[in-house]
């Protein structure tokens, strides 16, 4: 999800081979604390200094002890044993990771500025996110229900072209069909 989040919207670095890389992290807001109510001491990692956000996520490094906060709340695979199929899994955190999480909201504010350079108005510029991110055409219900949110957004919001922009290019990146493959 990850990687065609950022491949839609042109983010994602293709290169290849390479050492592994640190995923983004960002620092919470308030300590993490134990059971015990005391704080958790997080060691930063000096084994690999490269950050590299857009890389793909077969280089990210991965650890037993340290698992992704996104790759953990989409159920990855234990890294114990070789898996060579998961389970299907839908729970409403994997909704707020990808409306929340750094890279997929990078995705989302590119994926929006893109649509800021197509011509043709607001319908053209919705018909081509739908396009880019799921690389069909909307049906006339589908167009019908962004028109109508894309809409709302702008006269609720003061920068109403940007930010209804921003929230649409966030619904059709979190449609059903754009994050589950049938």
């Amino acid at each position: 999800l990850r990687d065609q989040a950022l491949a839609a919207t042109n983010l994602l670095n293709l290169e290849q081979f390479g050492p592994p890389v640190l995923p983004v992290y960002v620092e919470p807001k308030q300590p993490l604390l134990d059971k015990d109510k005391k704080p958790v001491k997080i060691e930063k990692d000096r084994a690999s200094p490269i950050v590299e956000a857009h890389r793909r996520s077969i280089y990210l490094r991965v650890e037993r002890k340290n698992i992704n906060p996104t790759f953990e709340t989409f159920d990855h695979a234990a890294r114990i044993v070789a898996s060579s199929q998961r389970g299907r899994t839908n729970t409403p955190l994997q909704a707020l990771a990808v409306m929340n999480e750094t890279e997929f909201v990078e995705a989302t504010n590119a994926l929006a500025s893109e649509m800021a350079t197509v011509s043709g108005g607001s319908t053209a510029q919705l018909r081509w996110a739908f396009r880019t991110v799921l690389a069909r055409d909307p049906s006339d219900a589908e167009l019908s229900t962004l028109r109508d949110y894309y809409r709302a957004s702008t006269a609720a919001h003061v920068d109403g072209d940007v930010t209804a922009r921003r929230l649409t290019a966030n619904v059709i990146l979190n449609l059903d069909a754009a994050l589950t493959k049938e």
